[in-house]
């Protein structure tokens, strides 16, 4: 099944059309600087290959809502840096109390408290990867491929015709490196978590047959908070999306540019 659904998806010559995005709104972009230093997941936030790398905040409600008060002292912020193998993403997460939910790999993590990634390698919106970490370390990945006869975006950013968008069963990312650990005040007292994840250049570029990143790539990305309080979730982004549909919505990823 697997195969089949990638094997009509290389074959359709698509073309993307976006609706123009709501008055006001732009989409976000940020530089992200290559490495010559060995990234391990184990370097700590202050080593040296952290310090210099992109840095931006999750701080925008879903559209049309207001950022909660429950995040006024919960920051989040993502680091980034890439070199022609990967890109590498630190995510520091404030939160003496996180409520994660799960207990095994690909179980509805959205569901408690988690970062989610969405990254789209070549930015047609015709293929993209989520990716859910919680503080438990475990991951949710799903690979959204569309097989229509093209992609059209409404004025939110999500595809029109969603019944030819597809998770592909079964899949994982292959070898995918990610730790998620607790940050502790000097006393010893949990302030938070710390989450890392490697992204290979040979999964986000395959398509068009590259394997290596390089400077002045493009890729497009959302990063998502979310955060479970009683019934109730509450999320921030790096770029808003409708309320619920960030994997919906790939019009809306913000442009990581390689420099």
């Amino acid at each position: 099944m697997k195969l089949f659904f990638l094997s009509v998806f290389l074959l359709l010559p698509f073309l993307s059309r976006s609706a123009p995005l709501p008055e006001g709104k732009t989409l976000p972009r940020i530089r992200v600087p290559f490495t010559e230093e060995k990234v391990s997941l184990r370097d700590t936030p202050e080593s040296p290959v952290w310090k210099k790398a992109a840095r931006l905040h999750l701080e925008k409600a879903a559209d049309g809502m207001q950022k909660h008060s429950l995040w006024n002292d919960r920051e989040t912020i993502l680091f980034l840096t890439y070199d022609e193998n990967n890109l590498y993403l630190m995510a520091i997460c404030k939160d003496e109390n996180d409520q994660p939910a799960g207990k095994k790999h690909d179980d509805e993590l959205h569901r408690g408290d988690a970062i989610e990634i969405f990254i789209d390698g070549i930015g047609d919106h015709k293929q993209y990867l989520e990716i859910q970490i919680n503080s438990r370390n475990l991951v949710r990945d799903v690979n959204y491929l569309f097989t229509g006869n093209a992609v059209e975006l409404d004025h939110n950013g999500i595809i029109r015709d969603g019944r030819n968008q597809w998770d592909v069963p079964g899949f994982d990312i292959p070898d995918f490196q990610h730790q998620t650990s607790p940050i502790l005040s000097s006393g010893g007292k949990k302030t938070g978590w710390c989450v890392k994840a490697v992204l290979p250049a040979k999964l986000l570029l395959r398509r068009n047959g590259q394997s290596r990143f390089a400077k002045g790539m493009v890729l497009r990305a959302n990063f998502v908070r979310l955060k479970h309080e009683g019934n109730a979730m509450h999320s921030l982004f790096w770029s808003p999306t409708v309320y619920g549909r960030p994997h919906r919505s790939p019009g809306r990823m913000g442009f990581l540019i390689l420099d």
